[in-house]
């Protein structure tokens, strides 16, 4: 809020008494941001909740085949988010190098705490595979 000017004027006339009119300042408001209806800032995506993902990681723990594991991986990965930490339970399950990299890749976008990526490095086993994991988080 500002205000500027504001006087009092005190004027002698022909009565013994002084005639005082005094005019107030100019008050000016700042108008409010305007609201733009249907403006909406969803909320930051999760991971998984506790129980479904839990459900997950015992479905591909019974999976026999590392083929329905990724299958499972990319069918969970179309309506879900994931932690890094989730990720790495994932990884766990499976049993080649190749396919952690690859289900890695399908996740990345899917990751809600990519800054904790470098974690990632600890489930697997070669050099390359970690560098081709760090390179999935470097763009």
């Amino acid at each position: 809020m500002q205000a500027t000017g504001g006087t009092i004027e005190i004027a002698w006339g022909v009565s013994a008494a002084p005639t005082i009119r005094m005019i107030p300042p100019v008050v000016q408001t700042p108008a409010p941001p305007p609201v733009v209806p249907g403006t909406f800032f969803p909320p930051k995506p999760q991971g998984m909740k506790r129980g479904s993902f839990e459900a997950l990681v015992a479905l591909l723990e019974s999976s026999g085949f590392e083929s329905d594991k990724l299958r499972v991986v990319e069918t969970a990965a179309q309506r879900n988010h994931f932690t890094v930490k989730q990720v790495g339970q994932i990884l766990d399950t499976l049993w080649f190098n190749s396919d952690r990299v690859t289900v890695v890749k399908k996740l990345a976008d899917r990751i809600v705490d990519p800054e904790n990526a470098m974690l990632l490095a600890k489930h697997f086993d070669f050099s390359s595979d970690k560098q081709k994991v760090a390179a999935i988080f470097a763009r």
